[in-house]
């Protein structure tokens, strides 16, 4: 006969009970006192961050005359169809001359006489980003129409014998580009000056395709017209500290109530402050720091010499965000913070493009003078360039095939692959290429 089972101690079991409940009561202060009971991070040292704007007095700034014309240039399906139809047509086709062009260029003509009054101004700035309810001080869609007229107004002119008239047409291209990169606004005034420098390179780069030795005078013009990389780098630069200008105004905004993120977490009604276990304001002003910080520095390197990731964000399961202990810092940081990586590859790819357009143009000017393209880059300096231009992937000098009639860069997988001569620009090409005029042995031309 089988003797029963001792039977457990009860003093046993409420021992190991309370032990449980012990570890599982500082497991919890462990995690408050991480998380939500923590203090905040000391201030933010940020002096660095600030942007420093340059005064401009109201009767030499273009901002608002630059303004008119862009509202007259505007090109949208509810007040411009014609407009946008016409236009779609001219770049499918290809038919600068033709007479839906000069059509066209007719029906904007008003657009472009406002835009040379604003050209007469020496200064363009736009107004200071005060308060995050202020509507986007600029239309950017107005003045990059402006561009796109001026860029078929340089072609038409140019397929119909008036080199000059061209120039001029890309000198006013460039000028707007040129006030966009230092007009001192935000990201988005950036951005557009981003594609206001590819329309310039576009076009230059059409027209460098129809020269002939004649023309040796206007390939130098138009090799100065085109955006310099540093004052390229600079304008982001500046808009980056924008950026963080307006990061900071938010959270001060959250921090006092003005602002809801969730308002779960921060209660709802104007003015309601958010908890200091769910809001640490120093803390989420020091994310934004540095991801802003790490975007400047970023602006100066080569990509080959940027840490892959760096601006990787996964936001966190609602959970995990609360016993964080900021997770309305979080939160403000996920729905705000602006894609670094996008927008650096998207800068990396007008500076490649520029630069290659740059050795395109000082390669047809060597042809020109010499009868023939040189052997290497190098024999362009200083005649034709003051340097052979870094490839903004790799820090080496852009490559240059003779042979085949390009240049190109290594791209994004920073491996020589000698070009594409058969393909048109394309940056996410192996090796993103520009190809010079003329004929080449074994490749057919469009």
């Amino acid at each position: 006969m089988e003797s029963p089972a001792p039977k457990k101690s009860r003093k046993g079991c409420c021992l190991g009970a309370s032990v449980a409940g012990f570890a599982l009561l500082a497991a919890l202060g462990v995690a408050l006192y991480l998380g939500p009971l923590r203090p905040d991070a000391p201030p933010v040292d940020d002096n660095d961050l600030l942007p420093q704007w340059t005064e401009v007095p109201e009767e030499e700034n273009a901002f608002a005359l630059l303004e008119e014309a862009a509202a007259l240039a505007r090109m949208t399906e509810s007040d411009d169809p014609e407009g946008v139809s016409a236009f779609a047509e001219i770049e499918e086709s290809d038919e600068y001359g033709s007479g839906i062009a000069a059509e066209f260029l007719a029906g904007k003509r008003e657009a472009l006489e406002a835009l040379d009054a604003a050209l007469e101004r020496p200064s363009f700035r736009v107004p200071r980003v005060e308060f995050i309810s202020d509507e986007v001080p600029a239309n950017y869609n107005g003045i990059l129409d402006l561009v796109k007229i001026l860029r078929v107004g340089a072609l038409h002119k140019a397929a119909n014998g008036d080199r000059a008239g061209a120039v001029s047409d890309v000198k006013k291209m460039a000028a707007v580009c040129d006030w966009l990169q230092n007009g001192e606004g935000s990201l988005i005034h950036s951005l557009a000056a981003v594609t206001a420098a590819t329309n310039v390179v576009t076009c230059v780069e059409m027209l460098a395709d129809e020269l002939g030795e004649e023309d040796a005078l206007i390939a130098a013009d138009l090799q100065r017209t085109l955006p310099k990389l540093e004052t390229c780098r600079e304008a982001i630069e500046f808009s980056l500290r924008v950026e963080y200008l307006i990061q900071k105004i938010m959270v001060e905004q959250v921090l006092k109530g003005e602002f809801t993120v969730d308002h779960r977490l921060q209660g709802k009604g104007h003015g309601k402050r958010p908890s200091p276990l769910v809001f640490k304001p120093n803390e989420t002003l020091q994310r934004f720091a540095d991801f802003d910080r790490g975007a400047i520095e970023d602006l100066g390197r080569f990509a080959s010499e940027r840490e892959v990731g760096r601006y990787a964000f996964e936001e966190p399961s609602y959970p995990e965000r609360f016993i964080s202990g900021n997770p309305v810092g979080i939160l403000l940081f996920s729905i705000t913070m602006p894609n670094y990586e996008v927008i650096l590859q998207r800068v990396l790819a007008e500076m490649v493009r520029t630069q290659l357009v740059i050795l395109k143009l000082a390669l047809r000017r060597h042809e020109f003078a010499h009868g023939s393209l040189p052997d290497s880059l190098d024999a362009l300096v200083p005649e034709f360039l003051d340097a052979v231009p870094a490839d903004p992937y790799d820090g080496k000098p852009l490559r240059y095939s003779k042979e085949n009639r390009i240049v190109y860069s290594v791209g994004k997988d920073l491996v020589d692959g000698g070009g594409s001569p058969e393909e048109e620009f394309d940056i996410a090409a192996p090796d993103p290429t520009v190809k010079l005029a003329g004929y080449v042995e074994g490749v057919e031309e469009e």
